[in-house]
C-alpha cells in the first residue's frame, strides 16, 4: 500500500475532530491502520482553556511560538506513524499556509501522498452556538469565543488562494465537506482512497 497522510483543514467547530474519528473508524474497518494526531491536545496538555484573544492571535509572538511547537510535534508524530505503515490523520485548523507547507515537505520526504479534508461551516448562528456550548462545558480547546474565532478567520491563509490554484506535487486530492448540507466535493484526482474518505464523512 502506498503511504498516505490525511490533513484536516477548517476553522474551529467545523467538525474536524468528529471527522477525524469517523475516518479512523472507517479505515480500521477496511483494515487500514490509522492514528489521529491532534494539535489542540498537544498544545493544551495540562492547561485550562482561556477566552483571551491573545491565546489564538498569531500576532502574539508567544502564541505563535507555542502553536509552532505543537505543529512540529504533530509532524514528528506523523512521520513516526508513516514509518510504522499507518495513516496519520492530522486534526488541526492548519489555517496558516506555512504550517500546511510543513506537512507537504514531510510527505515529500517520506514518499507519502497527502489527502486534505476541508471542513466548512458557514452558518454563523451554528458556530456561535457551538462555541457557547464548548465554553459552558469547559471543553479542552484553545478557542471558545466569537472574538477568538473572528481573529483566526481574519489571519487565515485560504485554500482557494494556494492549494486549489497551485496544487503542491504531493497533494493527491482535497475532500471538501459542507457541515450544513452534509455533502462532499472532491478537488483534484478523485482516486479510490479519496472516495473512501468522502464515504466515511457522508455516511
Amino acid at each position: 500500500m502506498s503511504k498516505r497522510l490525511i490533513m484536516l483543514y477548517g476553522y474551529p467547530v467545523a467538525g474536524k475532530t468528529t471527522a477525524a474519528a469517523r475516518i479512523q473508524e472507517y479505515l480500521r474497518k477496511i483494515r487500514i491502520p490509522a492514528e489521529v494526531i491532534g494539535s489542540a491536545k498537544l498544545r493544551l496538555k495540562g492547561k485550562t482553556h482561556s477566552s483571551a484573544t491573545g491565546f489564538v492571535d498569531e500576532g502574539n509572538a508567544r502564541t505563535k511560538k507555542v502553536k509552532d511547537k505543537a505543529y512540529k510535534t504533530m509532524c514528528d508524530a506523523a512521520a513516526s506513524c508513516l514509518r510504522k505503515g499507518a495513516v496519520p490523520i492530522l486534526d488541526a485548523t492548519f489555517h496558516k499556509l506555512y504550517r500546511r507547507e510543513g506537512v507537504y515537505s514531510l510527505a515529500k520526504s517520506e514518499g507519502a501522498a497527502v489527502y486534505l479534508v476541508w471542513l466548512v461551516n458557514n452558518d454563523e448562528m451554528a458556530v456561535r452556538k457551538c462555541l457557547r456550548e464548548r465554553r459552558e462545558a469547559g471543553k479542552v480547546s484553545a478557542l471558545h469565543t466569537w472574538e477568538q474565532y473572528a481573529i483566526m478567520v481574519s489571519q487565515a491563509d485560504k485554500l482557494e488562494d494556494y492549494e486549489i490554484v497551485a496544487r503542491p506535487e504531493c497533494l493527491a486530492c482535497i475532500v471538501q465537506l459542507d457541515r450544513g448540507t452534509g455533502k462532499a466535493r472532491l478537488h483534484g484526482r478523485a482516486d479510490g482512497f479519496a472516495r473512501k474518505l468522502a464515504d466515511a464523512l457522508t455516511k
